[in-house]
């Protein structure tokens, strides 16, 4: 085990938008083990690879089914219209521990698949984890989003 300190700001709101791209010819698999956090991470691996050589800040992974579920170190949200999404866990996301206090604590979250073409149609978008709670992201591919609903989202939290 190791450990070390946080940077001050490791919890604050970014104020740059994060760089995001999609990873290619990788999908994962819909089972039984898809929603735990393991070792077996090859996937984000490979795609967390990816976002390097594209000098991306993350990327983003999709199910068999083709729709995105998650990037290699986070869970996704997008905001469309003023209402908050996530896919659900039966996409085969993991389960974070950020997710669920963000579901509990905004309350109306719909979960529901994400198309790269719903993506690509959001207002905002952002991802979460343990460490660094919510991160906005700024763009993904040719996509720009703003971060107006995500400051009062990380307000809240």
């Amino acid at each position: 085990i190791e450990c070390w300190p946080l940077e001050p700001d490791t919890l604050s709101l970014n104020e740059n938008g994060l760089v995001v791209g999609i990873a290619i010819d990788l999908a994962k698999s819909i089972n039984a083990v898809s929603n735990l956090k393991s070792c077996n991470a090859l996937i984000c691996a490979i795609a967390a690879r990816q976002a390097m050589q594209q000098k991306w800040n993350d990327v983003l992974i999709c199910n068999t089914d083709g729709n995105i579920i998650e990037s290699a170190i986070a869970n996704i949200f997008w905001i469309k219209n003023g209402r908050v999404f996530t896919p659900p866990l039966s996409d085969g996301c993991i389960a974070g521990t950020m997710r669920r206090y963000i579901i509990e604590t905004i309350k109306n979250i719909e979960e529901r698949s994400l198309t790269i073409q719903e993506l690509i149609a959001a207002d905002e978008v952002f991802l979460s984890n343990a460490i660094k709670k919510i991160r906005w992201v700024a763009s993904i591919q040719d996509s720009r989003y703003t971060n107006t609903v995500i400051q009062s989202i990380y307000a809240r939290l």
